[in-house]
């Protein structure tokens, strides 16, 4: 059985050379459900189940070792500058016994000057939102109008769907439709973001003040795929999110 690494900013544990003792990365997600107590009712009423999930704190314990020539201070210190970097905002998890990944924020620091820790063991802290996402999703291709896209998973999923296209659009998601204006060449659209764009240079140049609705989920099940205006295609990233 291989050693357990994840990734984290553009490293890795292994090359980080920290080992892992312990995880519960593989924790689910626990719906927010509050039951109402009745008096003189058998059991307590529980309200229609919704997709309200909270964060998930993710602990993993093990050992920092120093690299030759290093001390245990300045290896707890590159650990540190490691998984500190964009410390505001989330950023990609994955552990290699998984074919999905997390958005996640790092959430502790190590305490450089714990003198009785003298073997580098410590726990290190993330906080990752309630769904992961598939490593390898495929982007779908849409070209013509009511194309079905499946959600296999029971929970909505947040997509980015490229719109290409020129003038008002109404894009619509089963019955619910989101109204594009004066959209030149194509608009991005990505639902986990909650953010409308296009890409300059690689650089993202908002639109949202084109975008007039909610940004677009896919309910479980069968979603169909629709539009009025002028639009050639469509490139949907499905965005399902995994347990």
């Amino acid at each position: 059985m291989k050693d357990l690494i994840f990734y984290y900013n553009d490293s890795t544990s292994e090359e980080q050379n920290f080992i892992i003792q312990k995880s519960n990365h593989l924790d689910f997600a626990q719906n927010n459900i509050e039951s109402t107590r009745v008096p003189n009712r058998r059991g307590d009423l529980v309200p229609q189940q919704q997709d309200d999930f909270p964060n998930v704190l993710i602990k993993v314990e093990g050992t920092v070792l120093p690299f030759e020539g290093e001390t245990l201070k300045e290896a707890l210190r590159r650990v540190n500058n490691w998984l500190r970097q964009n410390p505001s905002q989330f950023n990609r998890l994955q552990f290699s016994d998984e074919d999905v990944y997390s958005n996640a924020v790092y959430k502790n620091l190590l305490d450089l000057d714990n003198k009785y820790n003298l073997l580098g063991t410590v726990t290190l802290l993330f906080e990752r939102e309630p769904f992961k996402k598939n490593i390898s999703e495929s982007v779908i291709e849409i070209t013509a109008k009511d194309k079905p896209v499946f959600n296999p998973s029971s929970v909505s999923s947040t997509p980015i769907m490229k719109i290409y296209g020129s003038g008002d659009i109404t894009l619509y998601i089963g019955d619910y439709g989101v109204n594009l204006k004066g959209i030149e060449d194509y608009i991005i659209l990505d639902s986990n973001l909650q953010d409308a764009y296009i890409l300059k240079n690689g650089i993202i140049d908002l639109k949202n003040s084109k975008m007039d609705g909610q940004f677009p989920e896919l309910a479980p099940g069968l979603n169909y795929i629709s539009w009025s205006g002028n639009v050639s295609k469509i490139e949907l990233t499905p965005g399902i999110n995994e347990f």
